[in-house]
């Protein structure tokens, strides 16, 4: 047994406007939140659970504290924004001699798990191998203990990056009380560790298996996709005739599948959701609780928040909307590029390559659409727009705005 500190104060602003109403922790695939999985894996091994919190850090502290995990958990909370080494002196005076730091914002497969336990004799960092380092912290090491984290290398370069997880002892802290604000104006939990380094051994583990940081729109549909790959079937929902299901695919409780709809699993429709008639769900798109898609409405690697409402005759392709979206009956939303070319999506104010031919847009929660509204791919719309019928949206729209 051994104490594990959660890193789970942080907004996750370059996934906006998904993360407008909640923190990046509490953003749900399969309509579990990405730090609940994270606990429910941990919680077998861990002494206790120390969650660090800031953000929107009313929603994190009701959801565990009415949890099956509240028995371990304790909340420390970041004063200030002043990145992972700042959050993790919060946690000082809770943690035990030795403990497991973690980000409580990202997205793996369980293989992971089990990589920790099979570790915690140890001091470590657990590296993913990726074709390009340049997003994350590259690892440098030597004789298979670690020597340096180069953050965000500016060269391409395949090797290992930094997941988050590390076994640290309570030195830590002294090295972090010494740190100095880098250029981010942060304390960075990668430069203490680097010092620490110097004088303990921290051993480097390869994770060989699935893991994501969500950072971008897209990148939580690929974690979704990868879930919906590890999904169990199942179906507690009613199927009317002449339905046409195919592949792996999850129906939940007083969900109607209506005449003429065709699913293309891996597929996950959550509970009280009425779909169709004559809908086309394809491959990897998530719906979740109280959802209504319309007749003739076609979704593909999607993922639909609860309580959204697509009217008929509506296409949403590689696209994110939140909760309680209303799109209008005809409303398009493109995926890909005239020219076929990769999709760049604007965020805080610089184009970023999201290296995918087909995109759609992220659209924040309450926002409606009229009818016959079509939307540029790699468009973010935020929360309670309004547009109205017949638009063509070609830029960003920021929160509360109407747009004609």
């Amino acid at each position: 047994m051994v104490d594990f500190v959660l890193l789970a104060g942080g907004k996750g602003k370059r996934l906006e406007p998904i993360t407008e109403n909640k923190p990046k922790c509490m953003v749900r695939i399969l309509q579990k939140p990405l730090l609940g999985q994270i606990v429910n894996g941990i919680y077998p091994m861990a002494d206790k659970i120390i969650i660090v919190v800031r953000y929107k850090k009313e929603q994190i502290m009701n959801y565990f504290s009415n949890s099956k995990f509240k028995d371990k958990i304790i909340f420390a909370e970041q004063k200030e924004h002043l990145g992972t080494g700042n959050a993790l002196l919060a946690a000082e005076q809770f943690a035990g001699e030795k403990f497991v730091v973690m980000n409580g914002d990202t997205f793996f497969d369980k293989e992971l798990f089990k990589i920790i336990e099979e570790n915690l004799e140890y001091l470590f960092i657990i590296g993913k191998k990726v074709e390009d380092a340049r997003p994350y912290g590259a690892i440098k090491s030597k004789g298979g203990y670690l020597e340096g984290i180069e953050e965000k290398p500016k060269e391409k370069k395949s090797g290992l990056v930094n997941t988050g997880t590390f076994m640290l002892t309570n030195e830590i802290f002294e090295y972090l009380k010494k740190e100095k604000k880098s250029e981010r104006g942060e304390i960075e939990l990668t430069s203490a560790v680097e010092k620490f380094a110097k004088k303990s051994k921290i051993k480097v583990v390869e994770f060989g298996g699935f893991w994501e940081d969500v950072g971008y729109y897209w990148k939580y549909l690929d974690a979704n996709k990868y879930a919906l790959g590890e999904m169990h079937e199942k179906n507690e929902g009613r199927i009317e005739k002449f339905v046409s299901i195919n592949g792996k695919v999850n129906i939940g409780q007083n969900t109607i599948i209506k005449s003429g709809t065709v699913i293309e699993g891996p597929v996950y429709i959550g509970k009280n959701c009425k779909i169709g008639p004559n809908a086309y769900i394809r491959p990897f798109s998530t719906i979740e609780d109280e959802c209504r898609i319309g007749n003739g409405v076609e979704i593909k690697n999607s993922i639909i928040m609860r309580g959204t409402k697509i009217a008929h005759l509506s296409y949403v392709g590689d696209s994110v909307l939140c909760e309680d979206v209303n799109l209008g009956g005809g409303t398009k939303l493109a995926n890909l590029r005239f020219d076929e070319k990769n999709i760049e999506v604007e965020v805080s104010n610089r184009k970023v390559n999201s290296r995918r031919r087909k995109l759609g847009s992220v659209i924040g929660a309450g926002t409606k659409t009229g009818v016959n509204v079509s939307i540029n791919c790699g468009i973010r719309i935020g929360t309670d727009v309004k547009i109205y019928p017949h638009s063509f949206v070609r830029k960003n729209i920021e929160n509360n705005k109407i747009f004609k």
